[in-house]
């Protein structure tokens, strides 16, 4: 089955030259301990940070790894000048039009074409939607943020029932539920409570850190943030995968228009937000008349 307006191309996927940084770094430190090399030691230390805050950059901002092969699209996207963005929201890319390039609505990294193809893409015209991206975290990230968590309310307590003055205890008294609802909102965290509808709205947004963002206004073949609207005829949406993290655990996506690039955060391609967004992306009848409507 052909995944319709979208084409694929092999995407740079960032994080793993981070990862590389990261664990080469300590490895250095260590030689140069063992070495008694102080000042390469306070060099390294000081260096570090910074080379790993350059690598994020580098490596996040990248589009298009090095091919020996080079696709038509692979050769379009080139051409664009389009590069990835290191924070949500960026500048467009001056006078692009997709209109000028052979690139269909969708570009997506090419070990996606499976999942995609079984997202539904609506026939004719639908009402707009609002979808919110989302911030994916990890088993080992959400076990040790609850520890640390479940630690402090123990310490909390402790303080409360201690003779510790009463202005520390009251502190004590403000720390628990403070903890506590740490605890709560580390657990739906998690990429299986984000992409749940069936649990409060309130919690699955808490979740996905977008309790007081406002959400994206999906229509048919356009999508809306605020002032910025993208539409299927004149922009672009690329979608890839991010260090080792597999498919379903967390992709990114980027719009681009002449006036603005946005980035915005799922968790995987079975996300619901995801799902709509890129279903409502790509219907073949793209209609305006809703972009004013109550969601917007």
């Amino acid at each position: 089955m052909k995944v319709k307006n979208t084409g694929f191309v092999k995407f740079h996927r960032p994080g793993r030259l981070t990862f590389v940084l990261a664990i080469l770094i300590p490895f250095f430190v260590f030689i140069f301990v063992m070495g008694k090399q102080l000042e390469l030691l306070l060099l390294s230390l000081f260096v570090a940070p910074v080379a790993l805050y350059i690598g994020s950059i580098v490596s996040n901002r990248r589009l298009l790894p090095h091919v020996q092969v080079h696709t038509n699209n692979h050769r379009e996207l080139q051409s664009t000048g389009i590069s990835w963005i290191y924070r949500q929201v960026g500048k467009g890319v001056r006078e692009f039009d997709r209109a000028n390039f052979s690139l269909p609505r969708t570009v997506a990294d090419q070990s996606l074409f499976e999942q995609l193809r079984t997202i539904e893409v609506p026939e004719g015209l639908v009402e707009p939607e609002k979808v919110h991206g989302a911030s994916p975290g990890n088993a080992v990230g959400t076990v040790i943020g609850c520890i640390i968590c479940l630690l402090f309310i123990i310490f909390c307590l402790r303080v409360t029932q201690s003779n510790a003055p009463l202005n520390i205890r009251v502190l004590g008294w403000v720390g628990v539920p403070l903890f506590a609802f740490s605890f709560v909102m580390i657990i739906f965290s998690l990429p299986a409570f984000q992409k749940s509808r069936n649990i409060p709205a309130f919690l699955r947004l808490a979740g996905r850190g977008q309790l007081f963002r406002r959400g994206f206004v999906v229509g048919p073949g356009w999508i809306k943030f605020g002032r910025d609207m993208w539409q299927g005829d004149n922009d672009i949406l690329l979608i890839r995968r991010t260090g080792f993290r597999g498919s379903k655990a967390e992709i990114e996506c980027l719009l681009v228009s002449e006036s603005a690039r946005r980035r915005i955060r799922f968790c995987g391609v079975n996300d619901t937000d995801f799902k709509t967004l890129f279903g409502f992306w790509n219907v073949d009848d793209i209609r305006l008349e809703f972009v004013d409507s109550e969601l917007s």
